[in-house]
């Protein structure tokens, strides 16, 4: 059934968000010269900033009924999608067989819908679609019983043992999705309730013990990724084993190495595990394995012309291994090198990089200018991403680690300030005492280090060199004593080394 696009924006922001690539499809496809086309140009030229004028709009294209217009090449726009990705997305080529499946048993054509089935079962077995193939099963069976021969009734019976084993593997993913679902919702109570309340721990821990240790790994795609996702939320955020979660990380990337089709196929998923696993090596302190992973990356990005989502997504993640990689290894002219290449890319993605990954480029990039000693860079830099994502405003929660943790880089760069040039006094005074208050909102864990970061910058600030050195070798090793993975406390350790070795 066509979609219905009533409201401008609907369709503004459609075009908006497609690729180059998708662009020059859909022009060519819609044909030239055509008030669909028009409409098209019209749209695709203004700025995403522009607000939509359906009175300027209306009189470029000179139509009576622009809302049908609208709606129509709204319509176009999706079909010309669904044909351009077909040939990309294993998917949405299933989906189209399965139309040309039903179009073709509508018209008693036997032996073609057999050639669908079939072409679209390989499909789907292929790429692990167990929800298609139980759907082009089904099918199957409809078509087996129009003619009753010992042939089809072979193949019938063959139909049975296939359903009831896509059933079964179908049944376990859709448990074991569950169980991710149930440890993810607990992850994000710990992440932004505190954790005061062991109860969230405690419910974390009955959850493997009681379901998931007693599970079988999955043999299908979905249920793969969702048993060994939650064991990597466990490991990570509840038992705190970087080793393990790591181990669950390193199998699902070596599948989908064994699988190279299904990293074309699940590009962000590939990403998100590559990803994950060098960010376990850093905490670990091992870089060996960065180069390799990033190069692959790097590949992929090249495979991947067609897909600006894929690409901005690689660009995020390549970026911020790099940075994090260097600042890992202490190599900060290697560190300032990369940021030209990574300025380029956020100026030319601008909103469409997450805000994640705003943030946290925010945080690695300023690390690299704080730790070259470049202060005056480093609070410039944090200063307009700072105001620019609002993370001065309490309001604002989203991603609270990170956001605390650029505002004590901030804090560290007017003190290094005020050592320098004295003049930083009151800020480093006045920031402090924000960055403590700040803090309430996040967890226990995050809370005492900040407030043992902040405490220690607002006292030695005051004091001369012998005793601002006892504040920080204090400080040193108060962080020091706290257990586990924190945000930014490698970084701060790093800062202190050069204030008291």
């Amino acid at each position: 059934m066509p979609h219905k696009s009533n409201k401008p924006e609907k369709l503004f922001d459609l075009i908006h968000s497609l690729s180059g690539q998708e662009k020059r499809y859909i022009k060519t496809n819609i044909g030239v010269g055509n008030k669909q086309e028009m409409l098209f140009s019209a749209i695709a030229k203004l700025n995403e900033l522009e607000k939509y004028d359906e009175k300027k709009i209306n009189k470029k294209i000179d139509t009576k009924n622009l809302s049908t217009l609208r709606t129509d090449l709204y319509n176009s726009i999706l079909k010309h999608l669904r044909a351009y990705h077909s040939e990309e997305t294993k998917k949405i080529r299933v989906y189209e067989l399965l139309a040309e499946i039903e179009i073709l048993q509508e018209k008693n054509l036997h032996k073609q819908v057999k050639e669908r089935i079939e072409k679209a079962k390989n499909i789907a077995k292929e790429y692990h679609y167990d929800l298609l193939m139980l759907k082009l099963l089904l099918l199957e069976k409809t078509h087996l019983r129009l003619e009753i021969n010992k042939q089809n009734l072979t193949a019938l019976s063959k139909n049975h043992e296939d359903t009831d084993f896509y059933i079964e593997k179908a049944t376990q993913s859709f448990r074991l999705i569950r169980l991710y679902d149930e440890m993810f919702l607990l992850m994000r109570n710990k992440k932004y309730n505190g954790n005061e309340n062991l109860k969230v721990d405690q419910k974390a821990d009955e959850l493997i013990h009681k379901n998931l240790k007693h599970e079988e790994p999955s043999t299908s795609l979905e249920g793969k990724m969702a048993y060994h996702n939650t064991w990597i939320i466990y490991y990570k955020h509840f038992a705190e084993d970087t080793r393990d979660f790591m181990v669950h990380s390193k199998t699902l990337i070596e599948f989908f190495n064994e699988h190279p089709k299904l990293i074309k196929e699940f590009p962000q998923r590939y990403i998100y595990l590559v990803n994950n696993y060098l960010n376990g090596m850093a905490i670990l302190k091992d870089y060996s394995e960065f180069p390799q992973k990033i190069a692959d990356l790097e590949n992929l990005f090249k495979r991947m012309k067609e897909k600006e989502n894929v690409q901005i997504k690689i660009f995020e993640t390549v970026s911020y291994l790099k940075i994090l990689w260097r600042l890992g290894e202490q190599d900060y002219p290697k560190a300032l090198t990369i940021l030209p290449a990574v300025e380029e890319g956020l100026k030319k993605y601008g909103e469409k990089i997450s805000l994640p990954y705003r943030m946290g480029f925010s945080q690695s990039i300023s690390l690299a200018y704080l730790h070259s000693q470049k202060y005056e860079k480093a609070l410039d830099y944090l200063n307009e991403k700072l105001d620019r994502l609002q993370v001065d405003n309490p309001k604002n929660k989203s991603l609270p680690d990170i956001q605390l943790f650029c505002r004590v880089i901030r804090l560290v760069a007017y003190f290094e300030l005020h050592l320098k040039k004295g003049r930083y006094y009151d800020l480093c005074i006045s920031e402090a005492r924000s960055i403590g208050r700040a803090s309430n909102q996040s967890t226990e864990k995050m809370r005492h280090y900040v407030k043992l970061v902040t405490n220690a910058i607002a006292k030695a600030i005051g004091h001369p060199p012998d005793k601002r050195k006892k504040v920080f070798e204090k400080l040193y090793q108060d962080l020091k004593d706290i257990k586990g993975y924190t945000n930014g406390k490698e970084q701060v350790l790093i800062w202190l080394k050069r204030k008291i070795f």
